[in-house]
């Protein structure tokens, strides 16, 4: 195939492209993947993961191609804005996809519950340094996290981690605590919790929010 024509390595690009996308898909389903409770997760991430596929084998390709044609003393000003675009389409979003494996890969590893307190310490502070927020609210309801380092992230700046412990933790002191948050998804994940007192959730029925009041009514009916 000659890619002297600009239209012919565009087509070409956007084809494998697309052919990238459409074998991960195949992979995917050959590997027998379902979304299920524990992977949830990238049933949002997965449009994200395709799009970026497409853009960088495209842009590849597509670089690839100009390069070729501007060696075969086909030069134009054009063919090296191809290239330049197309490589730097492909840093971006080959950065952005290690990014996003580095991050699945911290999660699953947080997922370990044989860890003990100094490891799950360990694979906080890479979370943290990281600015992982999906791996530290894993981390932040692990069984062998300190009490006190769980106190300390019921304080974060971050919702989901508060909304994480708030969801699934064991202390009622965290609870009663997390039940005057001032944002309305974490009192709700309080009110969904079974650890929580029952007078809590009795009284969060005068929630201020309306999620949050009729989770709490459902809950206090289904405990009661």
């Amino acid at each position: 195939m000659k890619f002297y024509k600009e239209s012919t390595r565009l087509i070409f690009s956007a084809a494998i492209g697309l052919v990238a996308v459409l074998t991960y898909i195949l992979l995917l389903e050959i590997n027998g993947f379902e979304i299920n409770e524990s992977n949830l997760f990238i049933l949002f991430m997965l449009p994200g993961l395709l799009i970026n596929l497409f853009l960088f084998f495209a842009a590849l390709t597509l670089a690839i191609t100009s390069l070729v044609v501007l060696f075969s003393k086909h030069k134009s000003k054009r063919l090296i804005l191809y290239i330049l675009s197309g490589l730097i389409i492909v840093l971006l979003t080959g950065i952005t996809e290690l990014r996003k494996i580095q991050s699945s890969n911290l999660y699953e590893l947080t997922e370990d519950k044989s860890l003990d307190s100094t490891e799950v310490i360990k694979l906080y502070e890479k979370a943290k340094k990281k600015e992982d927020i999906r791996a530290i609210s894993n981390i932040a309801i692990h069984q062998n996290l300190p009490s006190s380092f769980q106190e300390r992230l019921s304080e974060s700046e971050n919702i989901e981690v508060r909304r994480n412990i708030a969801w699934k933790t064991n202390s009622k002191e965290l609870l009663i605590k997390l039940s005057t948050d001032s944002e309305f998804k974490v009192r709700m994940a309080v009110a969904s919790n079974k650890i929580t007192p029952l007078e809590i959730v009795y009284n969060m029925q005068n929630d201020p929010n309306e999620y949050v009041k009729n989770t709490a009514f459902a809950m206090y009916q289904a405990r009661k």
